[in-house]
């Protein structure tokens, strides 16, 4: 006779089988690495941005896995992006749907001016749900070119369809005619976190029969 012990352990593993068929799956995938021109819609679908190149030696050496390029800014003009959430809608009102955020902020060598990530969430006719979300370099102490990372991740309100990433910068130095705050390596991503399937919860009815058994 197998010890107590093993005869438990045998009925989780069993268990565990069933759960994964209500894994988390990711959904939506979006990633900006600035590497593919400064033409918006070839990275991430900005409105707008320019992009130097690493080797140029205006800021620090890049963040781990950056390419050659890095954005800045057009006339210091802020640029956006839109993610449409709609394919999740049923899972978001629901409660189910996470996200992620990740992008860093850099800065020319020289000062202090520095950059500014914020989320927007909203609905399918563009108005605001929840509170802006803002990552301040600055407000962080991270300027002199320092490239420091910035996240942000919860689970989605109800109603939300769409998310808009802005990234801008701030000036705090009177060096040069440009405001030089950076960003690189953004990304947003989802994770749909299903209802436990019905095959899930016969597994646990199953568990709970096993451990009555034996005692």
């Amino acid at each position: 006779m197998r010890p107590k012990s093993t005869r438990i352990t045998t009925a989780t593993a069993i268990l565990g089988s069933y759960l994964l068929i209500s894994n988390a799956n990711a959904a939506i995938l979006f990633t900006s690495t600035f590497d593919n021109g400064t033409s918006a819609q070839n990275d991430g679908g900005w409105n707008r941005f320019s992009s130097y190149n690493y080797a140029s030696n205006f800021t620090l050496a890049g963040p781990a896995g950056a390419g050659p390029s890095y954005a800045a800014l057009i006339s210091d003009a802020p640029m956006t992006t839109m993610i449409d959430l709609s394919s999740e809608g049923a899972d978001i009102d629901a409660g189910n749907v996470n996200y992620d955020f990740s992008g860093y902020l850099g800065s020319y060598t020289l000062n202090t001016d520095r950059g500014e990530f914020s989320i927007q969430f909203k609905n399918a006719v563009g108005t605001n749900i929840g509170a802006e979300i803002v990552m301040d370099d600055g407000a962080a102490g991270n300027p002199n070119g320092t490239w420091t990372q910035y996240t942000s991740s919860g689970t989605l309100a109800a109603g939300v369809r769409q998310v808009e990433i802005t990234f801008d910068e701030s000036r705090t130095a009177t060096f040069g005619g440009t405001v030089d705050g950076y960003a690189d390596l953004v990304s947003f991503s989802t994770t749909v976190v299903p209802e436990p399937s019905s095959s899930a919860l016969l597994g646990l009815g199953g568990l709970a029969l096993i451990i009555r058994r034996r005692k």
